[in-house]
């Protein structure tokens, strides 16, 4: 899907980039993130090469999956994919660079897409999935109004193992403000 580019007052979101394999690298290969994202550990350049080169490629051309550069000030800051989904649905996933976190970077990273999804897109559902405990990346889409709908019991597969993950949406329809009900 030829993802368009997004832009508020301080963020902008565009294709990720050949250019951008060393930011990828240094802010994959953290402890933290690789606790719920699902790359290879330890995750070398080459990983970082695929995914800017190969993966980002295949993104740019796929007609059901978009890959956005999240970017501040023209730095990279980290990266967001929405896997297009049937009849009207998609499933969002991120990460962002350690030295960017808690900023707000990724929460409006998401509102910026979501309103892409819905208004331009068509969009009635997205959805969201992570490791269980992964509070961080839960506030994000919690504070853009996700309802908390459960955890999947060994819901998700990690690096050759099941764990349990939360599950949450955002339907076209619903209010745009931090949702409650999350386990937070």
């Amino acid at each position: 899907m030829t993802s368009a580019v997004l832009s508020s007052d301080r963020l902008t979101l565009d294709a990720l980039s050949p250019d951008d394999t060393d930011l990828v690298h240094t802010y994959i290969d953290d402890a933290e993130l690789q606790r719920f994202i699902p790359v290879p550990v330890p995750f070398t350049r080459r990983d970082a090469e695929r995914y800017t080169g190969r993966h980002a490629a295949e993104a740019a051309i796929s007609p059901a999956l978009g890959l956005w550069a999240i970017r501040s000030t023209g730095t990279l800051v980290g990266a967001i994919e929405l896997r297009q989904e049937e009849i009207g649905s998609g499933d969002l996933g991120y990460w962002i660079g350690a030295p960017h976190r808690g900023r707000g970077f990724m929460t409006e990273a998401i509102g910026l897409l979501a309103d892409h999804c819905f208004a331009v897109m068509g969009l009635q559902r997205l959805s969201w999935q992570t490791v269980a405990g992964n509070t961080a990346s839960a506030v994000t889409v919690q504070r853009n109004g996700f309802t908390f709908e459960g955890t999947r019991r060994l819901g998700l597969e990690l690096r050759g193992r099941r764990v349990d993950s939360w599950v949450a949406s955002l339907l076209h329809t619903d209010p745009r403000e931090p949702a409650t009900g999350w386990p937070l």
